[in-house]
């Protein structure tokens, strides 16, 4: 039966996930869905947490081996990125998100009554590595940029850099709509596919598309996300995608940047901003639900300070905000606050330049919350 069929007969059911309601997800818990008695055990915050694909290797070792399938086959696709002038996007920042994923779910995987199932938890690792190579597919830009100057091209040096910006900014800013397509390609062998190690399991990888597609944009309360029953289990792709998102966006501090590359390169401020952001977040820390961002400033700035909460922890307040109901519905209610940023001689300031695009970015956030208080609700 096509996926579509299925995620729609699922919405017409009693499921409550199916809403944005709080009412909790209860599937009856299949024995092989359940947890070894080694990591039911209820441990403190300050141990490790459970390492998903260790614990997919236990759970199934064929599962566990098509993960280790598409980070190896991902990880070259990723090598060279086409975006020098934007943040990590190769298979390292994958990691990272694997690694917040282990975190976040840490608590509902000791929960026998809505810890994640193999199958969820390989769509899940699966989306983890796959969920940027959108950003490796110039095709869908070319179309884009071509359309838009059509034959009148400047083709002096500033005009091509403008075009080539324009390009660049076309896929990043599509890059998950593209992650899906070449998914897709993939999964159904079509025009010049790229291998990306999915070995082609039906509904699972078409969910793998799906999720991996939502980590950014998409709307994970549509009915293509409501609970899919497959292999005597029920999977939840719209809890899957949040993980994923909210896992992603919180990738954010300074290992996802490089600041003596940055200054071989001809960056705009406006992206060098984003840069310097990433490198005065020290760390992002994860207990059971609660997301802590840790702060470091150059000594003699302490009007960064100020720059923080509009730039930074806003964005991740508004995400929190936007998957409360995806979270609650099964258990998880993450909060975040932050900490005082320490101050250290060595820290690199902020370029003029940068730093009035700081003070740009940071009024403009402002106005944009502003106009959001201000809308009524719908």
């Amino acid at each position: 039966m096509p996926l579509c069929h299925v995620t729609m007969s699922l919405c017409r059911s009693t499921w409550a996930i199916c809403g944005s309601g709080p009412t909790a997800y209860q599937p009856s818990l299949k024995s092989e869905d359940a947890l070894p008695k080694s990591a039911s055990v209820k441990r403190g915050h300050e141990a490790r947490p459970m390492d998903l694909l260790k614990w997919l290797e236990g759970e199934s070792s064929q599962l566990h081996t098509y993960v280790k399938t598409v980070k190896y086959a991902v990880t070259p696709l990723l090598k060279n990125p086409i975006h020098r002038q934007y943040t990590d996007h190769s298979v390292e920042h994958s990691y990272r998100v694997i690694e917040h994923l282990n975190q976040l779910t840490d608590d509902l995987m000791q929960d026998h009554e809505r810890c994640l199932s193999a199958n969820e938890t390989y769509i899940l690792l699966a989306a983890a590595y796959l969920h940027d190579i959108g950003m490796q597919d110039e095709r869908h830009a070319v179309e884009l940029t071509a359309s838009l100057y059509g034959g009148a091209l400047d083709k002096s040096y500033n005009g091509m850099r403008e075009i080539e910006f324009y390009y660049l900014e076309q896929i990043r800013e599509r890059h998950h709509e593209y992650t899906r397509k070449m998914i897709e390609e993939y999964l159904e062998e079509r025009n010049e596919y790229v291998k990306i190690g999915l070995p082609r399991i039906d509904v699972l990888d078409e969910l793998v598309g799906l999720v991996a597609e939502a980590h950014r944009q998409v709307d994970i309360y549509q009915s293509t996300f409501c609970p899919v029953y497959h292999a005597k289990a029920f999977i939840r792709p719209r809890l899957l995608a949040a993980l994923l998102r909210l896992a992603d966006g919180l990738d954010i501090d300074y290992s996802r940047v490089d600041m003596e590359r940055l200054k071989l390169m001809i960056v705009p401020p406006d992206s060098q901003l984003h840069w310097y952001l990433c490198y005065y977040v020290s760390g992002v820390e994860i207990a059971g639900q609660d997301i802590r961002i840790h702060y470091r400033l150059p000594k003699k700035r302490p009007h960064y300070r100020s720059w923080l909460e509009p730039l930074i922890e806003r964005k991740i307040r508004s995400e929190l905000e936007y998957l409360h109901s995806a979270f609650e519905s099964n258990g998880l209610i993450f909060t975040m606050d932050s900490s005082e940023p320490s101050y250290h001689m060595k820290l690199e300031p902020l370029p003029s330049q940068v730093e009035h695009a700081a003070d740009d970015a940071s009024l403009r956030a402002a106005y944009d919350a502003d106009e959001s208080d201000a809308s009524p609700d719908e």
